[in-house]
């Protein structure tokens, strides 16, 4: 699942959710929103792309963080 395609279903799944406070919660703003989920032109940082997962519950990773920077 691409970082687009897991916030399309969070805003589908959550349809009092608007992008402007998925953005806040995500410390990021509206429009880097709408790079990564319309422009697909930019993925997020991994820093980001955690935080959006973490903050959903979302597993990705089987792995921890330590291992990640091996």
């Amino acid at each position: 699942m691409t970082i687009a395609q897991a916030i399309r279903e969070i805003l589908e799944d959550n349809p009092n959710l608007t992008k402007y406070r998925l953005a806040k919660n995500l410390e990021t703003t509206q429009s880097q929103l709408n790079n990564w989920l319309i422009r697909g032109t930019v993925s997020p940082q991994i820093k980001s792309a955690k935080k959006f997962y973490d903050f959903y519950g979302i597993v990705i990773f089987p792995y921890t963080e330590k291992e990640l920077r091996k």
